[in-house]
């Protein structure tokens, strides 16, 4: 179960008795407690960790000029840009007004997206990716994340 929240409470009953515990057989319920707390990323962190991803991608294949604005909802929730321009990929965290596409998603699906563990046509398929502006340059994205 995907915890949602910055924390979450999981409870946890144990029967008093026959398990070996030394408590005697009393049919009373013992409840524990246990607080998980899960990391919260910024904007700033999920930049850095996206241009990170995206200094590894292969763009010399690409003629055209390409700009991707990302926005990025929920955890770390912001924009950001990626620019293909002379065969060089640049990577910024503004809005970028004169854009080609513009994707929507998670920051935890474009993470799967940008490491290869998800495919971007099969992320919009199940609406986990939503994507504004041409079609054919948004398929480009697939060539250059792998």
């Amino acid at each position: 179960r995907e915890i949602e929240k910055e924390k979450s409470l999981i409870y946890v009953a144990k029967e008093r008795g026959g398990s070996g515990l030394g408590w005697k057989s009393s049919g009373i319920y013992v409840l524990y407690m246990f607080l998980v707390v899960e990391s919260i990323m910024t904007y700033e962190e999920i930049f850095e960790e996206v241009k990170e991803k995206f200094k590894d991608a292969d763009v010399s294949g690409i003629d055209e000029h390409l700009a991707f604005q990302f926005n990025i909802t929920g955890e770390g929730e912001g924009a950001f840009y990626a620019e293909v321009k002379d065969g060089k990929l640049y990577v910024e965290p503004y809005e970028y007004y004169d854009r080609d596409v513009l994707f929507t998603c998670t920051y935890k699906t474009l993470s799967k997206i940008i490491s290869g563990k998800s495919d971007p046509v099969a992320a919009f398929t199940l609406g986990k990716l939503k994507v504004d502006g041409s079609i054919e340059k948004a398929l480009k994205l697939k060539d250059f994340v792998k």
